[in-house]
């Protein structure tokens, strides 16, 4: 989640982020950008958007700050500037803070769950057989 925040502005970045393989993601993609190259990183764009818009309001204030301005530069360094504070500090405690939010309000929006090994799916594709 981290990497697609960090890189909401480039579909090019996204494109290979393991949650493109997500079935929402591909969904997604299949439905409002069939045929597009790259539908996976642009779905997972807008899906990942969708979860910061909702976290914004679950973020105490500063949080939330922090979130807008991360994803609208991707550098941890000039938003800690931007906002007085120490790079390490804001790297430590902000970072991993709106990233499980934002992780939380995504693996909602797509029907994930989170386990030990990582995201897992929670729809199967029917085998065939």
């Amino acid at each position: 989640m981290e990497h697609a925040i960090r890189h909401l502005q480039s579909a090019w970045d996204l494109q290979d982020n393991t949650l493109c393989r997500l079935v929402a993601v591909q969904d997604l993609a299949a439905r409002k950008y069939h045929g597009h190259p790259g539908a996976e990183a642009l779905a997972l764009r807008d899906l990942v958007n969708e979860a910061i818009t909702l976290a914004d309001d679950l973020l105490a204030p500063q949080h939330a700050t922090f979130l807008r301005r991360w994803v609208a530069t991707g550098n941890i360094a000039k938003v800690a500037r931007e906002m007085g504070k120490d790079r390490s500090h804001v790297s430590r405690d902000y970072r991993p803070r709106v990233v499980m939010v934002v992780t939380d309000v995504f693996m909602h929006l797509t029907g994930t769950r989170n386990s030990r090994s990582g995201i897992a799916r929670t729809r199967r594709s029917p085998r065939a057989g």
